[in-house]
């Protein structure tokens, strides 16, 4: 049983609790989110890529499996934790809206985290990259009809903003 309170009542308290619950795991995201340089990657099978626009473009993935408490713990902080302008656009908006609405977080829950870097711009340029955020509550005995509704575009974060 998960009793949101623990983490937090005001918003200062549930982005305090959640930096003590989950800063080695927001750590060794934000440090897989910077490029490695000299680190393996991997690149798209060409025979298998002939439709995509930048077959040879480098693919890395990594994996993290957690708990409840560090999934709650890692929505609090991207909500609670000043870790963004308090002024970013609307998509930010109705996916922080969106996150409040969920009322539990079940089996399968996801946070997917996907940068694409923009080659072509100066690479001193905090434009070069984009962070989307992708969440799903996991699977839930909920009726259709009364769970609720993801926004239709995935939560963009300006560089700038990081």
């Amino acid at each position: 049983i998960v009793i949101p309170q623990e983490y937090g009542i005001t918003a200062k308290e549930k982005a305090e609790i959640s930096r003590l619950i989950c800063a080695p795991l927001v750590r060794k995201i934000r440090g897989d989110l910077r490029h490695q340089s000299g680190e393996m990657v991997h690149q798209l099978n060409p025979e298998y890529s002939k439709d995509i626009t930048s077959p040879r473009r480098n693919v890395r993935t990594r994996l993290y499996f957690t708990s409840e408490s560090h999934i709650h713990s890692v929505l609090n902080l991207l909500r609670h934790g000043e870790l963004f302008s308090k002024d970013l656009d609307e998509e930010w908006k109705c996916g922080m809206e969106y996150i409040s609405t969920v009322p539990e977080y079940s089996y399968m829950t996801q946070i997917v985290f996907l940068l694409y870097e923009i080659t072509t711009k100066p690479l001193e340029d905090r434009g070069r990259f984009r962070l989307e955020i992708h969440m799903s509550p996991g699977a839930s005995a909920q009726v259709v009809d009364e769970a609720p509704t993801p926004p239709s575009e995935p939560t963009i974060v300006d560089n700038d903003n990081l």
